[in-house]
């Protein structure tokens, strides 16, 4: 016996249970976190979710892995320059101890 079939897509697995509105709005939901989505840190497609909230970039020259929303990333401009102005801040925090720690020394 089949898993799920073209039509039901993974919800096929629940059969005739809870309805068509909920198991339409699943396919929804996993078909976009199961795609590759763009990554906040280099900017390419290629983040995959491993669990939830926690995802990696795909890509061997980033390869970076972090927390954000469960099932899939936002996709506004203003979240990415949120996560932008975070890494450039925590930058500069990490060199100001590295200094502190120079000049003490």
């Amino acid at each position: 016996m089949s898993s799920k079939s073209k039509k039901t897509k993974s919800a096929g697995r629940f059969g005739a249970r809870y309805g068509k509105r909920p198991r339409t709005y699943l396919i929804a939901i996993e078909e976009k976190q199961r795609k590759k989505q763009k990554c906040p840190f280099c900017g390419k497609m290629g983040v995959k979710r491993l669990s939830k909230g926690l995802w990696k970039c795909t890509r061997k020259k980033c390869g970076k892995k972090f927390a954000n929303d469960v099932y899939y990333l936002p996709t506004s401009i203003s979240h990415e320059l949120n996560i932008q102005d975070k890494i450039k801040i925590s930058d500069k925090i990490i060199a100001s101890k590295i200094r502190n720690k120079n000049q003490t020394a």
